[in-house]
C-alpha cells in the first residue's frame, strides 16, 4: 500500500524539534519491525519508523512523534532526538530517540530479578504522565521498559497507543510473571499505598491534569487533492496506483543479505590488499642498517 508520508512543511506541531534526514544516519543493526540501530554524527540513536500503508499505523506514529517532541524531562522516559525526513521531499518518516545499550527487561533476560527501585520509578513515572500530562501509556510490559544497567535505572517507551484525555482509553490488567528481587509483600505493601493514594478521584484527576498535551490532527497530504481509485480523498491506494497519479512513493527496499554479505567481503578484500600493498611499501622503503 501507499503511504503518504506528510510534508514537514506541514507539520508546524514539529517546528521546534531538531530534524535529520534520512541519507545522513548510518543503519546498524534492525532492532524490531519498523526499529532500528542507527549512527549519526558519531553517536548511536533508535530509529522508529512506520513502513506499513495502513491508517491505522499512520495515525499512531502521528502521535507518538508528536506527544514525544512535547513531553517535559522526565528521568524514566526517552525525550524524542530528532525527527527524521525522507531526502527527496523533505517529509516526515520516523524519529530518533537516545540509544541505551542494556536493552528491554523483556530480552536482556527473562530471569532478570525485577528490581524493587524499578517498581518506584515506574510508579512515578505512570503519576507523571497520568496526573501532571493527562496521558495514559496503556503498554507498559517488559518489552517497552529500556534497562540501564550502568544507572540501574528503566525507561518507559513506546508511546504509540497512549492516551491523552478520553481519547482511545483501553482497559489492562497487571499479573506478575517474573522472580522479585525482594520478597513479594514489600511490593504488595508499596502497590497497596500507591493505590490507595492514587484511589481518590483518580480520574478527576487525570483529566483535571495541569498540563494537557494535545496536537493537531494528522494533517491531509497533498496526495488526497487527487481522488483515490475508488472514490475519496482518503481512500488509501496502492504504489502502483499513486505512481500512476504521478505521486512520489518513498520507497522502504534494502539490500538483500546476500548482496549485503557480497559488498562485505568485497570490502574485506579491498582492505586486506591495501594493508598488503602498504607493508610491502614500506619494506621497500627501509634501511636494514
Amino acid at each position: 500500500m501507499f503511504i503518504p508520508y506528510t510534508p514537514f512543511s506541514l507539520c508546524p506541531s514539529l517546528v521546534d524539534c531538531p530534524i535529520i534526514y534520512r541519507f545522513q544516519i548510518q543503519e546498524l543493526d534492525w532492532l524490531a519491525p519498523g526499529v532500528d540501530l542507527v549512527s549519526y554524527a558519531g553517536q548511536d540513536f533508535v530509529f522508529k519508523f512506520n513502513p506499513i500503508g495502513k491508517p491505522m499505523p499512520h495515525d499512531r506514529a502521528w502521535k507518538e512523534i508528536n506527544l514525544l517532541s512535547k513531553l517535559p524531562h522526565h528521568p524514566n522516559i526517552l525525550p524524542l532526538s530528532h525527527v527524521v525526513l525522507e531526502d527527496m521531499e523533505s517529509r516526515v518518516i520516523g524519529f530518533t530517540t537516545r540509544y541505551i545499550p542494556g536493552g528491554t527487561l523483556h530480552k536482556t533476560n527473562p530471569k532478570q530479578l525485577f528490581r524493587f527501585e524499578w517498581l518506584q520509578q515506574l510508579t512515578q513515572v505512570v503519576d507523571f504522565l497520568n496526573f501532571e500530562l493527562g496521558i495514559m501509556h496503556q503498554d507498559i510490559a517488559p518489552r517497552n521498559l529500556l534497562i540501564d544497567s550502568k544507572e540501574k535505572k528503566i525507561f518507559l517507551f513506546d508511546f504509540n497507543i497512549a492516551a491523552n484525555g478520553k481519547d482511545s482509553m483501553m482497559t489492562a490488567d497487571w499479573t506478575c510473571r517474573r522472580e522479585l528481587d525482594s520478597d513479594v509483600s514489600k511490593f504488595r505493601e508499596f502497590l497497596d499505598s500507591w493505590i490507595a493514594m492514587r484511589s481518590d478521584r483518580v480520574m478527576e484527576r487525570y483529566l483535571d491534569a495541569p498540563i494537557q498535551l494535545a496536537w493537531p490532527p494528522r494533517p491531509i497530504p497533498p496526495e488526497y487533492s487527487e481522488p483515490g481509485p475508488y472514490g475519496g480523498q482518503r481512500d488509501w491506494r496502492t504504489v502502483r496506483e499513486a505512481l500512476k497519479l504521478g505521486q512520489y512513493c518513498y520507497s522502504w527496499t534494502r539490500l538483500p543479505q546476500s548482496k549485503l554479505l557480497e559488498e562485505d567481503q568485497e570490502d574485506a578484500k579491498e582492505e586486506a590488499k591495501k594493508k598488503a600493498e602498504s607493508h610491502s611499501d614500506s619494506l621497500g622503503t627501509s634501511n636494514p642498517y
